[in-house]
């Protein structure tokens, strides 16, 4: 399934969701947060979140993240997060959001994890 921000992929054990913007700033991001919040309400609690095509992303980007986190840790779910570019690793990195977030290389690796 493909919505206008994000790409839904079933898995056996986990939703995949890509995120197609390459750039997460203002004028996306209030598409962005009502997709990720309808794919809560949907009750998915297993979740890969590959960032793979995201070069950069601001601080609503990051929070609607967080939030996202926040609510999988309330429903004892998981949510693992792919596919950074150096851009993106560089921000994990120097925010220290890598202690929030359970990073994987590769959507690959992040299903391995599950």
């Amino acid at each position: 399934m493909e919505t206008d921000i994000l790409q839904l992929e079933p898995h056996e054990n986990a939703l995949v969701i890509r995120l197609l913007e390459s750039r997460i700033y203002q004028d996306v991001i209030p598409g962005f947060r009502e997709q990720v919040l309808s794919v809560l309400d949907a009750g998915h609690t297993t979740i890969v979140f590959d960032l793979s095509r995201v070069d950069v992303m601001n601080s609503s980007g990051l929070g609607i993240l967080i939030l996202l986190q926040d609510e999988l840790d309330r429903r004892a779910g998981t949510m693992i997060l792919s596919g950074l570019g150096p851009v993106m690793e560089q921000l994990f990195t120097q925010m220290k959001l890598e202690t929030l977030f359970t990073v994987a290389k590769t959507e690959s690796d992040a299903l391995d994890m599950i």
